[in-house]
């Protein structure tokens, strides 16, 4: 096999692991998968897998980025449609998260914070994220879509909180991921919207799709 051929096939090899990976781990928890059950289910040998990924983590993060990174994509496409406001984008994102959580169990967020690498990297994201969503909300101002006079960055911190201490009390176990972060964000997100805003989250609330589509 020559040179390029053989990197396109570790490429393509890798991509099939993060896939066969990730779907293991939101589907069982992180700490559940051993590497020796990712390779035997691509059915290769533990010595290509660690040749490509040294362990879990680096396994793990590498995966993390490609979902965030889709992620991020799909919703900026949204985001970029003209249009399409504010509020609209606010529960797009919302939804495609909900969506997410019907696929992940809870154990995989509780074992994140075992891999000091994946947390700095998650930490970052999330820094990043709130700073672009300060910026967001003041668009959302200008657009009459959210009300004025009111600490965004406060309240971004207190929908974490709530999120957070919901996954620390294990609550999550009694009513399920989707109905928390439902609740969660219909009180935030009415809490800060405008006559005009109210509008896209009624719309949205009334179709009762969560997994659907948006607008």
């Amino acid at each position: 096999m020559d040179t390029s051929r053989q990197t396109a096939y570790r490429q393509n090899l890798k991509g099939l692991i993060i896939d066969v990976a990730m779907q293991c781990f939101y589907s069982n928890g992180i700490r559940n998968v051993k590497m020796d059950d990712i390779a035997k289910k691509l059915q290769i040998s533990k010595r290509t897998l660690y040749e490509l990924y040294a362990n879990k983590e680096e396994l793990l993060l590498a995966g993390l980025k490609r979902d965030e990174s889709a992620f991020e994509a799909q919703l900026q496409l949204f985001a970029d449609k003209k249009a399409h406001n504010a509020m609209e984008v606010v529960m797009k994102f919302f939804q495609m998260q909900m969506k997410r959580l019907a696929t992940i169990n809870p154990c995989f967020f509780m074992d994140l914070h075992k891999y000091g690498n994946v947390v700095a990297y998650l930490e970052t994201i999330h820094a990043e994220r709130n700073i672009r969503s300060i910026k967001f909300f003041q668009a959302g101002i200008k657009e009459d879509i959210f009300l004025k006079n009111l600490d965004y960055e406060l309240i971004s911190k207190l929908c974490d909180e709530m999120i957070r201490g919901a996954m620390e009390k294990e609550i999550y176990r009694v009513y399920g991921l989707q109905h928390i972060f439902q609740n969660i964000i219909t009180v935030f997100v009415r809490g800060f919207a405008t006559k005009k805003g109210l509008e896209v989250v009624d719309k949205y609330l009334e179709s009762g799709n969560l997994n659907g589509s948006l607008f």
